[in-house]
């Protein structure tokens, strides 16, 4: 683990972004509650990161995982018929091609 200043309470606080995003989505709304955890998380959350060893290479879950994760879990929770009802376009493939670079 590497950050600058108190890192067990920035690890802490990453973890608690996700409980912190869903109730936002409750109060607020969707979009509002998406606008919030974004602009939120990157002002809000420490420079703190974990290190663990991936496939080839270290992974790090820093803000933006802590962002994402938060993300994902509130779409699920709150808004999953729409999830599950999108349908993808060609067009949709390098967006997905970029996702997969950036996790390998």
């Amino acid at each position: 683990m590497q950050g600058q200043g108190n890192v067990a309470l920035g690890l802490a606080l990453l973890l608690a972004w996700t409980p912190v995003v869903l109730v936002v989505f409750r109060v607020f709304g969707r979009r509002n509650g998406t606008i919030f955890a974004v602009i939120g998380g990157y002002l809000l959350l420490p420079p703190t990161f974990l290190t663990f060893q991936g496939w080839s290479h270290p992974q790090y879950f820093g803000k933006k995982g802590a962002i994402g994760l938060a993300l994902i879990v509130a779409m699920l929770v709150w808004d999953a018929r729409r999830l599950f009802r999108f349908r993808p376009h060609p067009l949709d493939a390098p967006a997905l091609g970029m996702v997969i670079w950036a996790v390998s």
